[in-house]
């Protein structure tokens, strides 16, 4: 009786259990974000976060339940370079020519342990101002993603923070396509 619990035990701690992967993958039609009448003319991005930190956040290092620990990375050229791409995805190529700035509220990894689980998360919050002469148009987005895993790794948490990125950058095209359409519908 105790093998065959112990060869149940874990399937059972398994079990209700999403791969990892699924959580990464985009749950939204790009479609719905899509302004065919802005064109992209600069992106800048603007970090206005304190406490920022290229310490290692060590997912592994947590063995006690209900520790934690969270970071602010640094925001790369490689992080700039996926928002700017995020932004020209959704824009078009002949409406009128607008200056972006991405104002960085937000952007933290975290770890927390509660035996024998760990919650890996990623929180951002994103202001995206665009700017053609006196025209100024400000929407801001906040996403973010917490999975449960029973093995916490770097690797996932950066795949995470590319994705809340990306996420948060939707939304606030989606904030945008809205009140377009709410003005065009007066």
């Amino acid at each position: 009786m105790r093998i065959i619990i112990l060869m149940l035990l874990p399937v059972a701690l398994t079990l209700g259990c999403s791969p990892k992967s699924a959580y990464l993958k985009d749950n939204y039609d790009n479609a719905d974000a899509y302004m065919a009448q802005i064109t992209v003319r600069s992106v800048s991005v603007v970090d206005e976060r304190t406490g920022v930190s290229d310490k290692p956040l060590d997912p592994q290092f947590f063995a006690v339940s209900g520790s934690s620990r969270s970071v602010n990375p640094p925001l790369t050229d490689e992080y700039k370079k996926l928002l700017s791409d995020e932004i020209l995805k959704y824009t078009g190529k002949f409406g009128r020519e607008y200056d972006v700035t991405v104002q960085v509220k937000k952007a933290e990894k975290a770890v927390r342990s509660a035996w024998p689980e760990k919650f890996e998360s990623v929180n951002v919050i994103l202001v995206i101002r665009f700017s053609a002469g006196d025209i100024v148009k400000t929407y801001s987005g906040d996403a973010s993603l917490e999975v449960k895993s029973l093995k916490a790794t770097d690797e996932y948490l950066e795949e995470m923070f590319r994705k809340v990125l990306r996420d948060c950058v939707h939304q606030c095209f989606v904030s945008l396509k809205a009140k377009q359409e709410q003005g065009a519908a007066r």
